[in-house]
This record gives structure tokens, C-alpha cells and sequence, in this order.
């Protein structure tokens, strides 16, 4: 492929997509590949369907990821061709300091069983970890799942209810051109078969 290679990845900038997907950029050496931030996977399949982008980064805990698999191939001759393993940002349960006793929390869908979420009575679903940020700075939500960078970035507007850490997410790449053919497509000497023995 010749030219700049076009990224698309779940938006905005500060995302956990966009920090993963410039990982797996760096690591793949593509010092000549731009990323194209979207807000819905399916219009990012719709962007490689019409040429707009060349790839897409999508990790497969997603909300979305099981029908965006399942249309990729059919509906828009696109296929997985590659796949990774990468940890998250620091996650954390972060509160409003004007909010003693908070009664609901902003989440990714795919955040809800990282911690005891109990005490909270209405959990409200969010796109992103970053649209869990933008709710609690803006005043929507009185807790939320997201980055604990953003309660440094923001002294004083949060408290830190519980740390989460990171989490070891698998991703996915999809692209044009299959590579899968009647066999398996697989890294033999992964760290993870050489847990195997022998």
C-alpha cells in the first residue's frame, strides 16, 4: 500500500481507542499512517466500504463488536485481519465532589462487571469511557467508569471512589483484503502457547 494508510477508530483524541490504536501503529512501524476518529463503528465499515479509510481498530469488548462482526464480511466485504492484546488506560470510579451520596453512574456498557457497582441504583450506558469524562466535567452524571487521568487533569471537581487499574483488552483490525483461509491465522510462538508446555 502506497501513500498515507488511514486508521479509523472509535473519537476523541483522549480515547482509550485513540491511545491503543497509536500503540498499535507504533508497534506495526506505520510512522506513515494517520488515524480518522469516529463516534460509531458502522459508519467506520461505511467509510471503508466507500474509501474513506483504510482500516478500522475496534476492541472486541465493545458494545457494538458482535454485529459489527457479523456485517463486516456480508454486508461490506471487509474482514478481521489482525488481532492484538493491549492493556487500558488506569481506570476508576470517580464522583462529583458536590455529590455526597451518589445514586447513579455513567458507564461503558463493557466496564459494568470491573467493579462492585451495587451501591449505585441507576446505571446509565455510555458509548465510551471518554463520553463518561465529557458527562461528569459537563455535569450530566454524578459517577462514572472512566480514565482516572481525568481526576489529575481536573483537581478538585472529583473524588476517587474505588481504583479499578487496567485491563488486558483483546482488539481487533479489519482491513480489505482477507488473510484467513481454510486455516488458522495465529502467532505460534505467542507468549500466551508458550504457557502451553511442551
Amino acid at each position: 500500500m502506497t501513500g498515507k494508510v488511514r486508521f479509523s477508530t472509535l473519537g476523541p483524541e483522549v480515547s482509550n481507542h485513540a491511545l491503543v490504536t497509536r500503540r498499535y501503529l507504533e508497534f506495526r512501524g506505520l510512522s506513515n499512517a494517520s488515524v480518522i476518529f469516529i463516534d460509531d463503528f458502522f459508519k467506520g465499515l461505511e467509510m471503508m466500504s466507500d474509501g474513506a479509510a483504510d482500516f478500522m481498530i475496534q476492541v472486541a469488548v465493545h458494545p457494538d463488536c458482535t454485529d459489527v462482526v457479523a456485517k463486516v464480511h456480508f454486508a461490506h466485504g471487509i474482514h478481521i485481519i489482525d488481532t492484538f492484546i493491549s492493556p487500558s488506560k488506569e481506570l476508576a470510579i470517580l464522583t462529583r465532589v458536590d455529590v455526597m451520596a451518589p445514586r447513579e453512574i455513567a458507564l461503558q456498557p463493557a466496564t459494568k462487571g470491573y467493579a462492585d457497582i451495587s451501591a449505585w441504583e441507576k446505571w446509565v450506558p455510555e458509548t465510551s469511557t471518554s463520553a463518561v469524562a465529557q458527562g461528569l466535567l459537563n455535569g450530566a452524571y454524578e459517577s462514572g467508569i472512566t480514565a482516572l487521568e481525568v481526576f489529575e487533569q481536573h483537581p478538585g471537581k472529583f473524588r476517587v471512589d474505588r481504583i479499578i487499574g487496567t485491563v488486558d483488552d483483546p482488539w481487533l483490525v479489519f482491513g480489505k483484503r482477507r488473510v484467513c483461509g481454510s486455516g488458522i491465522v495465529a502467532w505460534p510462538d505467542s507468549p500466551g502457547a508458550q504457557q502451553f508446555g511442551s
